[in-house]
């Protein structure tokens, strides 16, 4: 509590009636204008007024010795933490104009003090009380105990013997909280582990490093980041209180597809596309976007409470890292330990990139499954089937039964007359066909359907890719579908078998159709 005197009016700021309210929303602007109001200096608390401030906290009911409030508490540490710097300028700019002879502490050394004793109080919940005591303080002193004592300043009026022979000792000594409260605590020490460089290695002992997988930097920690970063943190903490010399190295992913999907959608946003800014600025967007979003997922490590040494942490694009990384690569491929090999992908029409599995999310559509009779090339017949793709039939490789399913057994290795294109594909048995679903003859696509590329590894058949990078049909389908976008290729491939009286039926269907994040 703190007052200012002026024409015999009383300015006071308590503790327990006005703090709390202030405390809500900024208390500097109120302290300064206590500050400034006039000429005359900030008044420090006497020792009845701290004594009521301590009073005027207690629990009600009369506590022994008095309980302090734990929320005042948190409200009293978050302010000392976010102002008392600037108070302490303040205040200490008063105090020192004081006249001779009336010399009272600085306020930043009463707010060091402070500052101990309401860290110490929140974690370790407190009880509280005011004595007073002799100067000759006891030889020990409970370990679990906080003291902050001010003598009472010297009045040049009164005689040496007339002086205050006491102090006045605030007490804080130990009690268990009822409730953990992890926010302030948890947060705190962090930072204070980080800014005393606790995570870095002792450059003593044997070495031990556990390189982070790096996370996308434009994502999230999800259950799978929180599991393998508490396994690491566990060996970290182990090998360094082992006094081994322990780096756990911090990076993360630059994401390259999702963060060109970001900010492709910005742009758009403003009616543009990457193509009319250009690459170089484009390139610029992204950094920028990186600087300006791109910690969420360094800010979730941290408050996991991590310990990763973060004065190292790398992006994947920082000059130099990605020239390690081609180095590597060339290193790898030169000594025939990797190999470069057709996979099938996600691939983006629009972006002209692959997407990764996770940034591909399948949603439920309304649809149709088209039946079609495909020839055999005997003449002997035909076999139904059914898909949701008409287009891609001009890249089937093979018709696929069950080995188990009767009705077909008799049709295995024989050859189908493939419609509109003028090739033959055989008719193999795999187990993955379901007898049940539709007709029990698949047409197999391995260029544009990973369950029919799994078959067609299986069966050694050839991949045929129909279409461009921009999804139009290439030059490998006949020239009259060349071209065509995949959907007016659709229309066009069930126009030309219906004409052939091949289409048998047409029938709604719920579809799971992907797309990007």
């Amino acid at each position: 509590m703190f007052e200012r005197r002026k024409n015999d009016r009383r300015k006071t700021l308590t503790l327990t009636e006005d703090i709390p309210a202030v405390l809500a929303n900024d208390p500097l602007p109120v302290l300064k204008e206590m500050l400034t109001e006039d000429d005359e200096p900030l008044q420090p608390p006497s020792n009845n007024e701290l004594k009521s401030v301590v009073t005027e906290t207690t629990d009600r009911r009369g506590s022994t010795p008095p309980q302090v409030a734990p929320s005042l508490m948190r409200l009293v540490e978050q302010t000392i933490d976010r102002h008392m710097e600037q108070l302490a300028k303040d205040i200490e700019q008063h105090f020192n104009t004081l006249e001779q002879g009336q010399a009272a502490p600085t306020m930043a050394e009463i707010g060091q003090q402070l500052a101990a004793i309401i860290r110490h109080s929140y974690t370790h919940p407190v009880e509280t009380k005011v004595s007073s005591q002799p100067e000759t303080q006891p030889e020990t002193e409970t370990p679990n105990t906080v003291q902050y004592a001010r003598p009472e300043q010297p009045d040049p009026e009164q005689s040496q013997s007339e002086q205050p022979q006491h102090n006045t000792a605030v007490e804080v000594t130990n009690a268990m909280e009822k409730t953990y409260n992890p926010h302030a605590i948890e947060q705190s020490w962090y930072e204070n582990w980080e800014d005393n460089g606790h995570f870095a290695p002792s450059n003593e002992g044997s070495p031990y490093c556990i390189m982070i997988p790096p996370p996308n930097v434009t994502g999230s920690l999800h259950m799978g980041h929180a599991f393998q970063d508490t396994i690491m943190d566990a060996l970290t903490r182990y090998h360094r209180m082992k006094g081994h010399n322990t780096l756990w190295q911090a990076g993360t992913d630059h994401a390259g597809i999702a963060t060109q999907m970001v900010v492709e959608r910005q742009l758009n946003a403003k009616g543009k596309t990457r193509h009319d800014v250009g690459r170089d600025a484009f390139i610029e967007q992204i950094w920028k976007w990186k600087a300006e979003s791109g910690d969420t997922i360094t800010k979730q490590l941290r408050r996991m409470g991590a310990s990763l040494d973060w004065s190292r942490e790398r992006f994947t694009m920082d000059e130099g890292l990605s020239d390690a990384v081609h180095e590597v690569f060339v290193r790898l491929y030169e000594e025939d330990l990797i190999y470069r090999g057709k996979r099938l992908v996600n691939w983006d029409p629009v972006l002209h990139t692959a997407v990764s599995d996770l940034e591909v999310i399948s949603q439920e559509e309304a649809g149709n499954m088209w039946h079609f009779r495909y020839p055999l090339a005997d003449g002997s017949g035909h076999v139904v089937v059914a898909t949701t793709r008409p287009e891609t039939m001009l890249g089937d490789t093979a018709v696929a039964v069950n080995p188990s399913d009767e009705r077909y057994q008799h049709l295995i290795g024989k050859e189908i007359a493939l419609p509109l294109t003028g090739r033959q594909i055989p008719i193999i048995a795999d187990d993955y066909v379901d007898p049940e679903f539709g007709t029990g003859c698949v047409k197999i696509t391995p260029a544009h359907d990973f369950n029919d590329n799994a078959i067609g590894q299986r069966h050694d058949l050839p991949m045929i890719n129909i279409f461009t990078e921009d999804a139009r049909i290439n030059n490998v389908p006949p020239v009259q579908y060349r071209g065509l976008d995949r959907f007016e290729a659709r229309k066009k491939v069930i126009a030309d078998l219906d004409a052939l009286g091949l289409l048998e039926k047409t029938e709604p269907h719920k579809l799971m159709v992907p797309s990007g994040v």
